[in-house]
């Protein structure tokens, strides 16, 4: 079964950059965000082609 897990920052970076690296896929809207899955991961992209 999928799990979808929303991690959000509150302020508490050592625990928001612990659940970060914990993500198996980052779906990054921000640059930051992007930023983040580069540095703490190998980078995964599918792209779909659009009709």
């Amino acid at each position: 079964m999928n799990k979808l897990k929303l991690v959000n920052y509150e302020g508490n970076k050592d625990h928001f950059i612990k659940e970060y690296q914990s993500c198996e896929t980052i779906i990054g809207t921000r640059f930051h965000s992007i930023i983040l899955a580069l540095i703490f991961g190998p980078l995964k992209i599918k792209l779909k082609e659009m009709r």
